[in-house]
Parts: structure tokens; sequence; C-alpha cells
């Protein structure tokens, strides 16, 4: 199937530090890819040696469109406990969305259980509307409970993320194949969609859905239930036009 994914929400600067590209070689090659739109997700200042405060004080600079992308002012927040608190709140009202992700440096793998870690994103989505997406939950480093991830952003108009990176030959993330088919499983069976990312930390992997395509089309995964497609979609997501 030849499906067109117009948006990639889940990218990294050199900002961040450990990316490699700036947001205009990133931009650059989301038009090549054929995207519309492009998220920019620096890493909040939660995370030791990535961005500092005054890059989110100044981050209205950046254009609505480069390259002749749509793009978008995002943040990838951290989350710091079993509650669902976030380090830095703060900047969810600076930014045009916000991605949720546990990262292993910031949140100890060994803190809990299956359930807390389930708690931990389900609490974060309740405590802050402003949280749209959960990232790379597909990581089995916080193993949690997928059907209820699924039931709990049915019910809040949220989405879980489906990470491209992931599912690459160097991650270090722990069962992500398995976890990520079951996720589009469930998705599946409860009419849920998803929205794809790929995490990108250098321009060539901008817009780079090969990790998940395969997949996608095993299971027969409808173009209606990813956000990905359409502007319309994005824009239910995130509450706002664009």
């Amino acid at each position: 199937m030849n499906r067109n994914f117009i948006m990639d929400l889940h990218t990294h600067s050199l900002a961040s530090v450990h990316a490699y590209s700036t947001i205009t070689e990133n931009a650059r090659v989301a038009k090549e890819a054929g995207l519309e739109i492009m998220g920019i997700s620096d890493h909040a200042y939660g995370m030791p040696n990535t961005t500092n405060r005054d890059y989110w004080l100044n981050i209205d600079a950046l254009p609505d469109y480069l390259e002749g992308v749509r793009l978008l002012k995002g943040v990838e927040l951290n989350i710091k406990n079993h509650q669902g608190d976030l380090i830095e709140p703060d900047l969810l009202d600076r930014v045009d969305y916000s991605i949720a992700s546990l990262h292993g440096h910031i949140f100890d793998m060994d803190s809990g259980s299956r359930t807390d870690f389930t708690d931990a994103y389900i609490h974060c989505l309740e405590k802050h509307p402003e949280v749209k997406i959960l990232g790379h939950v597909d990581d089995g480093q916080y193993p949690s409970d997928y059907v209820a991830l699924v039931d709990a952003v049915k019910d809040m108009g949220r989405a879980l993320e489906i990470n491209n990176s992931s599912l690459g030959p160097g991650s270090y993330r722990v069962n992500s194949q398995e976890n990520i088919r079951f996720i589009l499983e469930t998705c599946l069976d409860k009419e849920v969609p998803v929205i794809l990312n790929t995490d990108a930390h250098v321009a060539p992997a901008v817009g780079d859905f090969s990790a998940i395509r395969p997949i996608l089309e095993d299971l027969d995964f409808p173009d209606d239930l990813i956000i990905n497609t359409s502007w319309k979609k994005l824009e239910e997501l995130l509450g706002r036009s664009l």
C-alpha cells in the first residue's frame, strides 16, 4: 500500500546536544520527504546536558514555516515519578504541543512495577491536558499495561506514539518490536488513532517511517487510524487550527 504520511512531530535538533542537525536542515529533509508539517520537539531542560531555560524563553523566534514546511514548536517533557508529575510543567503553555516520555537517566527504571509505570503515564495525562502525545511507550524497560494506555488515550482524546527509532538496529529500547505490534493490534481492535513519529536525532531520519511501514502493512492497519495522514486529524488531537 502506498501510504502518504505528511507529518513528523518528534524530531530533535542541535539544541538537544545529543542530536546532530539544525532545525533548518531537518526542515529541508522534511520537505524532500514530502512532509507538510514538522514538529521540532527538543528535550526539555530536565534532561541533563540538553536545552537550557533560555532556549524555551525565545522559542517564538522560530518561524511558522521553514523550507516550505509548517513548523510546529513542541517539546519532549520528562515524567519524573509514578504520580505522573513533569519536571518542566512551566513549558506547557510556551509550545504548540507537548510529548511526555520516560527516560532512564531521569526516571528510575527499577523503581516500580508494570502497574506503577502505567500509572505514571496515565496520571501524567490526567494532570496535564496539554500533553497530547505519550512518547516511545514501547520501551520494555518500563513495562506497561498497553490495553490500559490505549483505553486512557481513547477516553482523554490523546495519542500513543509509534516510534520509528525504537525499531532501529541501534535502539537501546527493549522488546519494542513486540510491544509496538501489540499496541497497534489493540488500537486496531478498539479503533484508537495513533501518531507515527521518527524521533529523529539527525536530519536524514526525519520523515523516515521505513521501520514502521512493514508492521502497518502486516496488520492491514487503516489510514483512518493514523493521524499522520491529514491536517484535520492533527488539529483534532491538538484542539486547535494550524
